[in-house]
Formats: structure tokens, C-alpha cells, sequence
């Protein structure tokens, strides 16, 4: 066990143990490997899964009815606002890596941050079930990377405080891990499922929107490699910090909590996770859906396509008289 750790364990105040454990989950996550940000291509879980499916336990927390129409076999279906209850984590193993699936990985994010400040090993795929096989979304997620064109600004990326070195990811005591499952809860039950931000989700589209008609309300927030806010270009007015560092208290300090700070990254991935954790620390968050990549076409437009176009695995379908019961039982 790491001095952090310890430190957390025996600090009694409950929001501070939380950002510490937060500031641990995003300072530990991987930049490179097959689940490099907690997060992998679709092709690439496709050739895991084939190769050892006893290393895997996934979950599923898109609607109901997406569920019943495909899924991948064997996949526990939960609901995005339920999946932190009692019941529902005590449904989960430890000795597995977890694999949390939406439609496009902006909703499974949000999930998987959830699981891994509670100590679950857990990841996504990238592209959600789009990367897997085709669905009824697909074809909304292909006219959305398709038909991206809005423009962004150049700027050197101020900088920001550095993430600690040497942090692990850890193990969590019973304590500490009651603590973040209630708040995690509570916050993912206040979540939306209708209108404009549902899910924590917001349409390109309709920032720019907002950003037109509401300027100062927003605070964009962009959480990719800082020569990827410089080179691809940026939402103008959006401020840089880096993913791993976005709990240094220094950090923190810069965000507003008059605001409502939009996470911006590749894909949506990171600015996910990163939206559970300002969400769980007080902050008004949302996630840019599909990241820079529904903003404007750029590199990881492409490969995002290229994961989408070679998705073509089998998916487990249940019956009509199954689908019918209640959602999620």
C-alpha cells in the first residue's frame, strides 16, 4: 500500500478522502498500451475477447431495448442511473477487467471512472457497440464524424500543474469505498435520461449553439495532448489541462463552480471520466459527445471510421417475450 493510500484511509472527512482518491485514479492512468486512457478500439477488444474471455466481465448500460436488439454474449445489462446501487455492484468481480459498453463510449466512460474510483479494474471500447458490430445508432455516429466542420482556434496550451509521479492505481478499504459508492450513486441518479444534456452528454451542435447566444456560461475544458490543442486545433475559448492532472488542487482551483465546464477530448473518453470526477467533487459537468472528432474531421476521425467499418462480430439477441419485462431486471 502506497503512503497516498494510507493517507486516505485515515483521513476522516469523506470529500477529501474522495478527491484524493480521484486525484489518484487520473494521475495513474495508463498513455499507452491496448487500454491506454482506460479505453480500447473496437477491432483490438474483438482479437482480446477472442483470445481470453474469462479475462473479461462486461457491462452493458445503453437503453433496454439496444440491449435486447444485440449485445455482446454474456454481457450483464445495468442501468446507466443504477449501476453503482448495492445490488447491482455486488454483481461485479474483482478479479476481471471490466468492460463497460454504451453506444459510442461517451456514457460508458462516465461508468467506468465510477468503477475505478471504487477500485474496479475498468475499461471501454472506444467506439461503444459501433466498434463491435452495427446497430441502430451507427448510422447517427457515422453522419455526426461525417459531417463535422466547425471551427477551431490555434493557440500554445497554457500551462498547468504536473501530475504527481509514481501514484498506482490501488486498492480501496471498505470505508472509503462506501463512501465514494454513495456518492456515486446519489450523483448518478440525478442524471438526466431526456433532452438536451442527457446522460451528461451535450451535441456538438448544440454547444456551438450555446456558445453563440450564451457567452460566459460555459467553461470548455480540453483534456487532450497539449500539441493536439495546438496542432489540431481547439474550441476557441477552451482552456488546456492535462487528463492526469486535472485533481491537482492547483489545478481544481482554475475550474468554476458558477459554471458549467464542458470536458473536451479525442473521442469523448476522457472528457467522460473526467465529467464523473468534477461531477462527484462538486462541479456542474458535461461531456462534448464524440469529443474534437464531432467537432471537426481531424486524424482520430479517421481512425474512429476505420473502427467503425471493420466491426462485423456476433452479437446475443433475446427474445420478444424477454424483452418485454421490466428494463434491466
Amino acid at each position: 500500500m502506497s503512503d497516498r493510500q494510507r493517507d486516505i484511509q485515515d483521513r476522516p472527512d469523506g470529500r477529501e478522502a474522495l478527491h484524493e482518491r480521484a486525484l489518484e485514479v487520473l494521475a495513474s492512468t495508463a498513455p499507452e498500451g491496448d487500454f491506454f486512457a482506460n479505453a480500447i478500439w473496437g477491432r483490438d477488444f474483438a482479437a482480446a475477447w477472442q483470445r481470453d474471455r474469462a479475462a473479461f466481465f462486461i457491462v452493458d448500460v445503453r437503453d433496454w431495448r439496444d440491449y435486447c436488439l444485440g449485445h455482446i454474449e454474456g454481457a450483464l445489462h445495468v442501468d446507466f442511473r443504477d449501476w453503482a446501487s448495492p445490488d447491482n455492484l455486488a454483481r461485479l468481480p474483482r478479479d476481471r477487467k471490466i468492460i463497460v459498453v454504451c453506444d459510442n463510449g461517451c456514457a460508458s466512460a462516465q461508468v467506468s471512472a465510477g468503477l475505478r474510483l471504487l477500485g474496479y479494474d475498468a475499461a471501454i471500447i472506444r467506439t461503444g457497440m459501433s466498434g463491435w458490430s452495427r446497430t441502430r445508432n451507427t448510422g447517427a455516429t457515422l453522419e455526426a464524424l461525417e459531417s463535422a466542420g466547425f471551427p477551431v482556434a490555434r493557440a500554445e496550451a497554457e500551462p498547468c500543474a504536473p501530475a504527481p509521479e509514481g501514484v498506482g492505481f490501488g486498492d480501496v478499504n471498505l470505508e472509503l469505498f462506501n463512501v465514494i459508492a454513495t456518492e456515486v450513486h446519489q450523483r448518478f441518479r440525478e442524471v438526466p435520461l431526456e433532452g438536451a444534456t442527457a446522460r451528461n452528454i451535450i451535441e456538438p451542435a448544440h454547444l456551438r449553439e450555446l456558445l453563440e447566444s450564451a457567452e460566459g456560461e460555459y467553461f470548455l475544458l480540453d483534456v487532450r495532448e497539449d500539441f493536439e490543442y495546438e496542432g489540431v486545433g481547439h474550441i476557441e475559448g477552451a482552456r488546456w489541462m492535462d487528463f492526469r492532472a486535472a485533481a491537482v488542487p492547483e489545478n481544481l482551483s482554475q475550474l468554476p463552480r458558477d459554471r458549467t465546464i464542458v470536458t473536451i477530448c479525442y473521442t469523448g473518453n476522457m472528457a467522460a471520466q473526467l465529467t464523473t470526477v468534477l461531477r462527484l467533487l462538486g462541479y456542474d459537468a458535461l461531456v462534448l459527445n464524440l469529443g474534437m472528432a464531432g467537432w471537426v474531421r481531424n486524424p482520430t476521425t479517421r481512425t474512429y471510421l476505420s473502427d467503425i467499418a471493420e466491426a462485423g462480430n456476433p452479437v446475443a439477441e433475446l427474445e420478444e417475450h424477454d424483452c418485454g419485462r421490466a428494463r434491466g431486471a
